[in-house]
């Protein structure tokens, strides 16, 4: 079975999402910037690095519980 291509069907997800999750969406993706950043660019701050990479899923799982509890 053949399915056709629908070009607007990410788009119709992406209006979907409400400003809470677009805040933390935001806010796990910038958590993991700064964790890439510390680990190429800080000096001996592979630790730190990882301690902030930790938060990307705690902010992700905080952000659904909340989503979830507000429904």
């Amino acid at each position: 079975m053949v399915e056709e291509h629908d070009s607007n069907k990410e788009a119709r997800v992406f209006q979907g999402f409400s400003m809470f999750t677009w805040l933390y969406m935001a806010s796990a993706f910038l958590s993991f910037v700064v964790s890439v950043a510390l680990w190429f660019l800080g000096d001996d701050a592979e630790l730190e690095a990882i301690f902030v990479g930790l938060w990307v899923p705690s902010i992700l799982s905080l952000g659904v519980a909340l989503e979830v509890l507000r429904k």
